[in-house]
């Protein structure tokens, strides 16, 4: 029996793994003095393999920047926004070590007794690096993944939320 509760806790523990929400990092020069950024433009990054996608990034980033009273300029800027979007293929492993017999359940413990199922995932992953101009260093990075679904809806969805997370205490040191 406690074989069977074990395995049923490493097996949840590995399902929740697979759906837990997108990881979203953001790190800060504590130096940097963004109440004086007013301005930005746009660097050449990587950009994602779908020109659509690329385009809604930056116009989502445009509004936040827009929202935060920032604004887009093609020359002089306060500082570069810098974007890169990767996309890499995941391969989870998901082992079913439940069985039935004798008439009730039991754990097969014994080599080869379990059934490995495969489930092949994407993540997707934006970094956005802002630059300051006048010393020419990065004053903040922020960069999330989050799993890649094929419901176009959903997968906006997940973008806003982790963009939204990304943002929330920017500009640092207000």
């Amino acid at each position: 029996m406690k074989k069977l509760i074990v395995a049923g806790a490493l097996l949840m523990l590995l399902l929740t793994a697979a759906v837990q929400a997108g990881k979203v990092k953001v790190t800060y020069d504590k130096k940097a003095d963004f109440s004086r950024y007013k301005t930005y433009s746009w660097d050449m990054g990587m950009p994602a393999i779908q020109p659509e996608a690329d385009q809604y990034i930056k116009a989502h980033i445009d509004m936040i920047l827009a929202d935060r009273g920032w604004k887009l300029v093609k020359e002089n800027p306060d500082v570069h926004v810098i974007n890169f979007v990767t996309q890499d293929a995941n391969t989870q492993v998901l082992t079913d070590s439940y069985g039935y017999g004798a008439g009730d359940w039991y754990w097969r413990g014994m080599p080869g007794a379990a059934t490995p199922s495969y489930d092949t995932y994407r993540k997707g992953t934006v970094v956005v690096d802002i630059v300051d101009m006048q010393s020419k260093q990065m004053v903040w990075r922020g960069s999330a993944t989050e799993t890649i679904v094929q419901d176009r809806d959903e997968m906006i969805k997940r973008f806003q939320k982790m963009m939204d997370k990304m943002w929330k205490d920017f500009p640092p040191n207000k």
